[in-house]
């Protein structure tokens, strides 16, 4: 997420002055193409965390030549400011352990991701993944036909539910620190309410047919939940102060490790104050963020020629309406971090909407800024759900799900499905308001 680069850009409202190669993109294409092909083609050799780490190490140095240090730096630290985000949430959530005291139907199942898309707007997409994702899971083990659970829960307490709040997704954050009013967000909510309303009723019809495929069961007892290490909340809730705290004290380096430091202390504080019972019951293990760690390092840091390629031909770009908006940082934040593709988006949209602005602020003020800034907090949310490395907890929630016992689509099926259940969310969404 090299931002820091790009936001020197975007304080300016200019370009950077000279380009990267394109030749530079390639390391970041074949780290793509990996992630895509080499589970298929080498499953064993793939499952080695330490693989992946050589591999993201490796495209590193073939990409490093075209980037300048200040922009490497400012990645590095964005990435660790990800992971200390992403990790302690993971640490903190895998050491509360709810139990659900029911067999999962389509009304319970609906109901906890409903609940999942409003925590989102809390705790972040990551935490309310990492919170309620082992809940989903568990309560639904009896289930043969169950392979659709993990992928909604993906679409929308990992990434459509966070549209509400700066806190909900990291572009929306990143917009807050850059102007946007922190309750702007808000008017957000009848695309909140298309989108997730739709996926509700979606899993609702795909889960009731699904659950008619099962044998017989007796699905009665008791339906309550039991919460063990619930003092871990208070970690929780530490982590959101740690990030409100980074925006309060701006966008400098020493902010960064500030808050990160105190986010990986709740971490440490949750993971020495629990019993080692209550990770055993969660099958906590530390697979999924050593996989996204080593991943992630990859992305963020060959990502840095893409994102200022973007950034140098950005006004070029035949962006005016706030349809093209939605769409071209949708498709971006698919594949890019959601977060960059937002800043340099912004910008163009600053640049044409309100000229005079010094930031988000005034593009937000103005009503036809205010459509365009909607458009791409809508395809920056919206749309990280449509691959596994759109948005941090996707992989997180896949790797989880895997440990479990549950059979999940490969990165391209997983592609399909995301574009035939979400793609004509998106045209309605592009219809009815953009």
């Amino acid at each position: 997420m090299p931002v820091g680069h790009l936001l020197a850009w975007n304080a300016l409202g200019a370009q950077v002055a000279e380009p990267p190669s394109w030749l530079f993109v390639i390391p970041f294409v074949l780290l793509l193409l990996s992630v895509i092909a080499l589970p298929g083609l080498i499953p064993h050799l793939w499952h080695s965390n330490r693989f992946k780490l050589a591999l993201s190490l490796v495209l590193i140095a073939l990409a490093a030549p075209g980037v300048a240090l200040s922009s490497t730096f400012h990645a590095f630290m964005e990435y660790i400011a990800f992971m200390a985000m992403v990790g302690s949430l993971f640490v903190v959530a895998g050491h509360i352990h709810i139990e659900g005291h029911w067999r999962g139907k389509p009304l319970s199942n609906a109901i906890l991701l409903l609940t999942g898309a409003l925590m989102a707007n809390v705790l972040g997409t990551t935490g309310a993944s990492m919170l309620l994702i082992r809940l989903l899971l568990s309560t639904n083990e009896w289930r043969k036909h169950r392979w659709h659970l993990p992928v909604f829960f993906i679409f929308m307490v990992s990434n459509t539910g966070g549209l509400l709040t700066p806190l909900g997704d990291p572009p929306l954050f990143l917009g807050y620190l850059s102007g946007v009013p922190f309750f702007w967000t808000l008017k957000l909510w009848p695309a909140w309410l298309i989108v997730n309303g739709a996926l509700l009723a979606i899993f609702f019809v795909i889960d009731s047919w699904q659950v008619r495929r099962e044998e017989p069961q007796d699905l009665s007892g008791r339906h309550g939940l039991t919460i063990q290490g619930a003092r871990n909340f208070l970690f929780l809730v530490g982590i959101v102060a740690a990030v409100l705290l980074k925006g309060w004290m701006g966008d400098s380096t020493i902010a960064l490790l500030v808050a990160s430091g105190l986010m990986g202390l709740m971490a440490l504080l949750a993971y020495i104050s629990t019993s080692a019972t209550i990770r055993f019951e969660n099958g906590f293990t530390w697979e999924p963020v050593h996989e996204v760690g080593a991943l992630f390092l990859g992305l963020f840091l060959t990502m840095s020629p893409a994102m200022e390629l973007l950034a140098f031909h950005a006004n070029s770009l035949p962006i005016t309406q706030p349809w093209h908006y939605f769409w071209v940082t949708g498709l971006l934040s698919s594949f890019l971090d959601n977060a960059p593709t937002y800043a340099v988006i912004a910008v163009i949209a600053r640049t044409q909407a309100t000229p005079d602005a010094l930031n988000l602020e005034g593009l937000a003020a103005d009503p036809h800024g205010a459509l365009l800034l909607a458009a791409i907090c809508c395809g920056a949310v919206f749309m990280g759900a449509n691959t596994y490395i759109g948005n941090g907890p996707n992989f997180m929630v896949r790797t989880i799900a895997v440990s479990q016992g549950y059979h999940m689509p490969g990165f391209l099926a997983y592609l399909g499905l995301s574009m035939l259940v979400l793609g004509p969310l998106y045209l309605a969404v592009t219809w009815i308001l953009f």
